[in-house]
């Protein structure tokens, strides 16, 4: 994920709580690259601050490859 994309789901995440549906080059440990989809939510406090972040990311490199 670049630090443009980074910065902006940090923005939203903490703005609205959730974001469904981004999508982003990544890249694994060993160099090689590959499209996800994330949805990703904030879990809060009683005080409301943020506790950690729960979500699910699926490679959809094979869609944007052949779509």
């Amino acid at each position: 994920m670049s630090p443009d994309d980074r910065r902006r789901l940090v923005e939203k995440l903490e703005k609205e709580g959730i974001w469904r549906n981004f999508e982003s080059l990544c890249k694994k440990k060993d160099g090689e690259t590959f499209y996800a989809e994330r949805t990703a939510n904030v879990i809060k406090s009683e005080k409301g601050e943020i506790v950690r972040l729960e979500g699910i990311l699926r490679d959809i490199t094979d869609r944007k490859k052949h779509g």
